[in-house]
């Protein structure tokens, strides 16, 4: 979701949300997979998953590509998602017009924070297991001149309600294997960090920093930093000890991993 206007369908617009490949030998695109229109947009990190790439996108869906050809894998969704009326025979969402913004407003999920955003997912080889932090939430789309030629402010929305979580998706089938609700309602999201040890990092929308059991999702430890984290953690080994930083607010933390 994005600034409500007038939309064509998706295969004549010019900023429609894509995917693409480039070919590093020959320096060449390769040919994009569209996946919505411009007022679904695509934000959210792509993960290199084998041979193939993931990605859990802020419109709702969740989708896995073959990283040499582009063609589609999984399609599913990760998220309360309506703006879409079905998948077509490439995997790709299918804009429902109803979901458009309207006069007198249309109720879209997701919201215009997306159900996932820039900050960074991760994913465990030895878990299979892709991790983001994620939320379900609902707005209404207005839009304020429905001619053919618009001017100024297209229009604007409404929020409603909503909820946050720490989803673990199976990248084979796109189904979530563990969901971890956060306390309170969806708010701003933390990158993710998943490790060897089988545990997995981020951060909830109350400013806690938590550590959690990345085959299960049973939460195992958490320390409030007293700000927003929107970075991934990182984690280094530096004299036998392992580290977790993360940055909350204008500071950053580092916490040693004691066996």
């Amino acid at each position: 979701p994005g600034a409500p206007r007038p939309l064509r369908p998706a295969p004549s617009q010019a900023f429609a949300p894509a995917i693409g490949g480039l070919d590093q030998q020959a320096g060449r695109h390769q040919p994009n997979r569209q996946r919505g229109t411009s007022v679904n947009s695509h934000a959210g990190c792509l993960k290199v998953v084998d041979t193939r790439r993931a990605q859990a996108s802020r419109n709702g869906y969740f989708f896995v590509l073959d990283r040499a050809t582009g063609k589609n894998v999984v399609t599913t969704t990760f998220a309360k998602a309506n703006w879409a009326k079905g998948l077509d025979a490439k995997g790709q969402p299918i804009p429902d017009p109803a979901k458009y913004p309207q006069i007198d407003g249309a109720l879209v999920a997701p919201n215009q924070a997306g159900a996932a955003n820039w900050p960074p997912p991760s994913f465990s080889p030895a878990t299979g297991l892709f991790y983001v932090n994620a939320s379900n939430a609902y707005s209404v789309y207005y839009i304020y001149d429905d001619e053919d030629k618009p001017e100024g402010w297209g229009g604007n929305d409404r929020g409603g309600w909503s909820e946050s979580m720490l989803e673990a998706i199976d990248y084979r089938t796109g189904k979530v294997k563990w969901a971890h609700k956060w306390e309170g309602p969806g708010g701003p999201r933390s990158g993710v960090l998943s490790t060897a040890g089988n545990l997995v990092f981020a951060a909830d929308p109350n400013n806690n920093f938590v550590a959690l059991n990345a085959t299960t999702g049973q939460p195992l430890w958490r320390a409030n930093l007293g700000a927003g984290m929107s970075n991934a953690p990182i984690s280094y080994l530096l004299d036998g000890t392992q580290y977790i930083v993360v940055g909350a607010g204008d500071t950053l933390y580092a916490f040693a991993m004691y066996k």
